[in-house]
């Protein structure tokens, strides 16, 4: 498509609604569309031009130890899992669990590991299952284990 007016470039984007938008649907490299825009002297030149980003105040303080902490502290992650997830009988393995709590592979088992955490594992044919205390002993009981 060969851009030669300001109406088409105005058009387009009208209808695409961005000049990037517009530049792909017309097969045009971004860049020679908005040269094109400002060669035709396009009132949307002018407005199609993104902005820089200036740090707010807002943005900066709204980070709090808490979301530290949900990132980095893989105990903490384990006991907000157990809470959140170990609901009427349910039970993950150890790989789904540390996936649905956002565990750190490497960090993961030093935590997992923890003498708080040994009533929410089973290990049952080399694989570790976590749930909640009262599923565990119900699958120990159905494996014929003493409690």
């Amino acid at each position: 498509m060969k851009i030669e007016t300001k109406d088409q470039i105005d058009a387009l984007i009208k209808k695409h609604g961005s000049a990037h938008a517009a530049a792909i649907a017309g097969g045009i490299p971004d860049t020679t569309f908005r040269r094109a825009m400002v060669r035709l002297g396009s009132v949307e030149a002018t407005t199609t031009t993104t902005p820089k980003k200036t740090p707010s105040a807002t943005t900066t303080a709204t980070r709090t130890l808490d979301d530290f902490r949900r990132e980095h502290d893989q105990t903490w992650k384990i006991r907000d899992g157990l809470k959140r997830l170990f609901k009427g009988g349910t039970y993950m393995t150890d790989a789904e669990f540390r996936e649905a709590v956002g565990g750190n592979s490497a960090r993961w088992r030093s935590a997992a590991d923890a003498s708080e955490f040994r009533e929410y594992k089973y290990r049952v044919g080399g694989e570790w299952l976590w749930a909640s205390k009262d599923t565990i002993k119900a699958m120990r009981q159905i494996k014929g284990e003493a409690i």
